[in-house]
């Protein structure tokens, strides 16, 4: 598992780990922040970033 990489276990009762996957609400894993960054990059041309965050819609409630 790479650096900014994160799995989860998943159970199917038996108490036996049947997969292993990325937590659904995890942090942004190394590789889709690559992405976002090449993405704005073809649109908007060779930018340099500070840093790369997720911004989450709001909670409906």
């Amino acid at each position: 598992m790479g650096f900014g990489e994160r799995t989860s276990l998943i159970h199917d009762g038996s108490g036996i780990n049947t997969s292993h996957a990325p937590p659904r609400l995890g942090p942004l894993t190394c590789g889709e922040i690559r992405t976002a960054v090449e993405i704005v990059r073809k649109a908007h041309g060779e930018l340099s970033f500070r840093a790369v965050s997720l911004l989450e819609p709001s909670k409906a409630g």
